[in-house]
């Protein structure tokens, strides 16, 4: 996945800031992502998150996240065209289940703003997308003002469906809650079986 996002990302920064084939090479910095994306994605380094299935399970899940400089650019001859930066997350589970991991890239356009693209993969099933204010992109989500687990009640909640990979399992996880201030809320399997945040 983070593979196939690259290739967009250097397609999409190529086509924005044009290389000349082979000739002097200049890196662009397009510098780091700002608190407010970051914040979109509400994990920390090291902190659990719970999660229980409609059965009564409870799952634990670990946050790993750090960033990373990264270089693209045409790698025939100018391999560090852009300087930019990614933030990686990886929950991990206490329960042979599955990684959920998130991946953000700071782009910047052709009028020279900077964008965002903000994903997400859940191992073994596919990917996601989650929607904010700069994303390019045109992915299908859906919009609920209002939402509810149990006794809690959140808002602004987008419901997002997983892009199922061929090789996904007979059961997979079919959609995903989220929540810029909880993050994943709800994760719904294709059996109707379900995993809700915990609180």
């Amino acid at each position: 996945m983070k593979r196939l996002l690259l290739s967009f990302a250097t397609l999409f920064l190529l086509t924005a800031c044009p290389i000349r084939p082979c000739g002097p090479c200049e890196t662009i910095d397009f510098g780091v992502i700002n608190a407010e994306t970051l914040a979109l994605l509400p994990y920390a380094n090291g902190n659990h998150y719970q999660f229980k299935h409609n059965a009564g399970q409870l799952i634990n899940f670990t946050a790993t996240r750090n960033q990373e400089t990264v270089y693209n650019g045409a790698e025939e001859c100018c391999p560090n065209a852009v300087k930019t930066q990614e933030d990686n997350i990886l929950l991990n589970p206490d329960y042979n289940l599955f990684d959920i991991r998130f991946f953000t890239q700071k782009l910047r356009n052709e009028n020279d703003e900077d964008l965002y693209l903000i994903s997400g993969s859940i191992e073994h099933t596919g990917n996601f997308h989650i929607p904010n204010a700069t994303d390019p992109t045109n992915y299908e989500y859906e919009m609920l003002s209002n939402y509810t687990i149990g006794t809690n009640n959140y808002t602004d909640v987008y419901k997002i469906p997983v892009y199922k990979r061929e090789t996904a399992p007979t059961i997979y996880v079919d959609t995903v809650y989220y929540n810029y201030t909880k993050g994943i809320i709800k994760i719904c399997m294709s059996n109707d079986e379900y995993y809700h945040i915990n609180e």
